[in-house]
């Protein structure tokens, strides 16, 4: 080996035992400064006691004889625990107010019975397949809404609003969903046809029945004659009467152009419809006494004989 290659070898011993020198400094140096932060912390939270040694701050200072650090509290919801009524078919509305702005809101549904849930909504993104459910927020981002369409006897339960904040808190909603229709009276369900004559009244009564009582009032009670709603646009006199949960459908007369299917379509129960025949009244003839079918017999008879006579 020549006198050249191995300076140059020791040149490159030094250079990696310099590095290593600077790399244990630089270790040594991270480790008195988080060993300073940490004492700045401990002088932070517990000004009364003084600074403890390396060897002695969890010796002499157990963690539960501690002061737990203040952590600011947001003012957590009154509301919580609340019980929901829906009716199915319709659209059940779950509301959490958080009372807190730019937070993360997940609603999760509980199964009974089971300690399996469903995570449904993550903000404002819906996280299942189902798309029935739908979150949103209003009020400055406050209140978080969960809205199910078309609501089943399944979706009953209880439902949790998460809301990540610090801390993390939860806020509860039961939900549970009862049955309720609509019936029109004087029809059967699966066969509801409703004849009457030309010239006739017509009179389409509905009225919610349910598996659970009180039923609430609707917000509407909707007539419609095919697709399209009528309530609004009435002709050739009918009119709607309504009720606490009834309406009336009331044509004078019936004409031609009444005929077709009707629907009565709550909203917070299963619509129900009947098909409307508006039949043409037969013309009967009056019946005619002896006497006057005794002169048509007479008439006839002369008029045969005049014919005889001529030929």
């Amino acid at each position: 080996m020549t006198r050249s290659s191995s300076k140059i070898q020791h040149g490159m011993i030094c250079c990696t035992q310099i590095a290593i020198v600077i790399l244990l400094l630089m270790i040594l140096n991270e480790f008195r400064l988080s060993e300073g932060a940490g004492d700045s912390y401990l002088k932070r939270y517990y000004p009364d006691e003084p600074t403890p040694n390396k060897t002695r701050i969890f010796v002499q200072h157990p963690t539960k004889h501690r002061k737990k650090p203040q952590i600011n509290k947001q003012v957590l919801p009154k509301e919580n625990n609340t019980i929901v009524t829906a009716f199915a078919g319709t659209n059940a509305i779950l509301k959490c107010n958080v009372e807190l702005s730019n937070v993360s809101v997940i609603w999760v549904k509980h199964f009974v019975n089971s300690s399996d849930v469903k995570i449904l909504t993550i903000n404002s993104s819906t996280f299942v397949e189902d798309k029935r459910y739908l979150a949103s927020n209003t009020r400055n981002e406050k209140i978080w809404t969960l809205h199910i369409r078309y609501t089943k006897t399944s979706d009953a339960g209880l439902y949790e609003c998460q809301v990540c904040n610090s801390p993390t808190f939860s806020i509860y909603t039961q939900l549970h969903v009862y049955e309720a229709w609509a019936e029109i009276i004087g029809t059967k369900f699966g066969s509801a046809v409703r004849k009457v004559d030309e010239g006739d009244p017509i009179r389409l009564s509905c009225i919610i029945n349910g598996t659970h009582h009180p039923i609430p009032r609707p917000t509407y009670m909707f007539w419609y004659h095919g697709n399209r709603m009528i309530n609004y646009d009435l002709k050739d006199g009918a009119f709607v009467r309504e009720g606490r949960l009834a309406t009336d459908l009331i044509f004078p007369r019936a004409l031609p152009q009444h005929a077709g299917n009707y629907s009565c379509v709550p909203s917070n129960a299963k619509q129900y419809s009947v098909l409307v025949i508006v039949q043409y009244r037969e013309l009967i003839m009056p019946p005619e006494s002896s006497g006057s079918l005794k002169e048509y017999s007479i008439a006839v008879l002369l008029l045969y004989y005049v014919v005889i006579i001529q030929m």
